[in-house]
C-alpha cells in the first residue's frame, strides 16, 4: 500500500452536491476546494444518490471503511459527525487491534450533531450525540461554525465519560471556530451592493433554505402574509426557494394565503453558482429557524446589501446588532413593526445598515478568513 504524505486528506461527509440537490453541502465542496487550491490532495466519500435511505448509508459505511483502510492519508475530515461515526469508530478499533498508527481526524461539527434540534426524535438525537462524543474525544482538531455553538461541544466533551471499549483517548481536543467556507465576497455584493440612491419604501423579499420544521418556512409565509395584509404598501414581492418535508404544506399555504400568485411564489433549491444573483435580485431575506449552528445565507444575503430578517436565536444574535447591521424578530408585530421602520428611513441611514452588514461579513465571516483558518488546522497538525 502507499505512504500517506502531509498532504492527502479523506473528505468523509453525507452532505455534499449532487444532481438532484444541488445546494444540499454547497459549503463543504467550498471547504474541499479552498484546501486543493492550498495545495491538498483531497480525496471526498459521500452519499450516491440512491431513494432507499438505509441502502444508501450501507454503501457509503461500506466506501468509508474500504478508504480509511487502503487509501494513504495522513488527515481524516469530517464532516457531520454524527451521521459518519459508525464506520469511523469501526476502523479506529480494528486498527488499534492492528497496532497501526491512527490517523489525524479533523472533525467538523454542525447543527444535530451535538445539540437537540426541535421536531427531532429524542432516542434519535440521543445515539447522534453519543456517537459524535466518541469521534470529537478521539479527534485531534474540531472545528465549530461559531462560537456558541463551540461551547456546547465543550461542554459535551466535559460530561462522564462513556463507554468500556470505547473510552476517550488521552489527549485533548483542539476546538477552533471557522464559518464554514466562509462568504465569498468577490461574489456577493461585488456587483449589486450599491442601490440606486432611491430609499426602499417597499421590499422584495427571499427565503433560502430547506423547507424543515426546524426553518419554519409556514411561519415565514404567515409574516409575509400578515405583512401584505396590514401594510401592502411595504410589501413587493416574495420568493422561497428550498426542498424538503414541507413543500408540499408551503405550496398549498401560499395558494391559501392573501397574497396573489405574482406575488409570491416557490421554487426548487438552486445550485450556489446562482444564489450572488438570486440576493441581488431581491432586498430583504427572512429566515425565522428555531435553531442554527451559524446560518451562512444570512451571511451571504448580508454580503449582498439585503436587508436581514431573523429569528431571535443565540446563532443569529452572535453577528446581528438588531437595528445596526439587520433585524431580530420574534413576532409577526415585531416583524411588521421593523418593516415599517426601515421603509420609513432615508436612502443614506438605509445605506449605512447595508454597510455595516457587509462590513460584519468582511471582518469575521469572509472566505479568505475561513480558508486561512481552516488551512491553518492542517498546517499546524503536519508540523507535529
Amino acid at each position: 500500500m502507499l505512504e500517506a504524505t502531509n498532504k492527502q486528506i479523506l473528505l468523509l461527509t453525507n452532505m455534499y452536491p449532487t444532481d438532484r440537490f444541488p445546494a444540499k453541502g454547497s459549503f463543504v465542496k467550498r471547504s474541499a476546494v479552498q484546501l486543493v487550491n492550498a495545495g491538498f490532495e483531497v480525496k471526498v466519500v459521500t452519499l450516491k444518490d440512491i431513494k432507499t435511505k438505509m441502502l444508501e448509508y450501507a454503501l457509503f459505511y461500506s466506501r468509508v471503511v474500504r478508504k480509511l483502510l487502503l487509501q494513504p492519508a495522513s488527515y481524516v475530515y469530517i464532516h457531520f459527525v454524527s451521521h459518519t461515526a459508525v464506520p469511523v469508530l469501526f476502523v479506529i478499533a480494528l486498527r488499534k487491534l492492528l497496532r497501526k498508527s491512527p490517523h489525524i481526524i479533523v472533525s467538523h461539527v454542525h447543527g444535530g450533531d451535538v445539540h437537540f434540534q426541535t421536531n427531532k426524535n429524542k432516542l434519535f438525537f440521543a445515539v447522534k450525540r453519543l456517537l459524535a462524543k466518541q469521534i470529537l474525544h478521539r479527534s485531534d482538531v474540531i472545528i465549530s461554525p461559531s462560537h456558541r455553538y463551540a461551547d456546547i461541544v465543550r461542554k459535551l466533551l466535559m460530561g462522564k465519560q462513556q463507554i468500556g471499549g470505547f473510552a476517550p483517548d488521552k489527549h485533548s481536543s483542539d476546538i477552533r471556530v471557522i464559518c464554514s467556507a466562509g462568504v465569498d465576497l468577490t461574489k456577493f455584493g461585488s456587483v449589486s451592493f450599491t442601490k440606486s440612491g432611491i430609499a426602499s419604501k417597499n421590499l422584495k423579499f427571499v427565503y433560502l433554505s430547506r423547507f424543515e420544521p426546524l426553518k419554519q418556512p409556514l411561519l415565514t409565509l404567515n409574516y409575509l402574509d400578515e405583512l401584505y395584509r396590514q401594510k401592502p404598501e411595504y410589501f413587493s414581492s416574495a420568493k422561497f426557494y428550498g426542498y424538503g418535508s414541507l413543500t408540499q404544506e408551503l405550496n398549498s399555504g401560499i395558494a391559501e394565503s392573501l397574497m396573489t400568485s405574482e406575488k409570491v411564489k416557490c421554487y426548487d433549491a438552486v445550485p450556489s453558482d446562482k444564489v450572488p444573483s438570486l440576493f441581488a435580485d431581491n432586498d430583504a431575506f427572512i429566515l425565522q429557524s428555531k435553531e442554527e449552528s451559524l446560518g451562512l445565507a444570512p451571511l451571504e444575503a448580508m454580503a449582498s446589501g439585503c436587508i436581514v430578517f431573523l429569528s431571535k436565536i443565540p446563532a443569529f444574535e452572535e453577528f446581528i446588532e438588531d437595528g445596526k447591521n439587520g433585524f431580530l424578530i420574534s413576532s409577526k408585530e415585531e416583524f411588521i413593526g421593523k418593516v415599517e421602520d426601515f421603509c420609513s428611513w432615508p436612502f443614506e441611514r438605509q445605506q449605512e445598515l447595508r454597510q455595516a452588514a457587509r462590513n460584519t461579513v468582511q471582518q469575521s465571516y469572509s472566505s479568505l478568513i475561513a480558508e486561512r483558518d481552516l488551512i491553518d488546522v492542517f498546517v499546524d497538525k503536519s508540523r507535529c
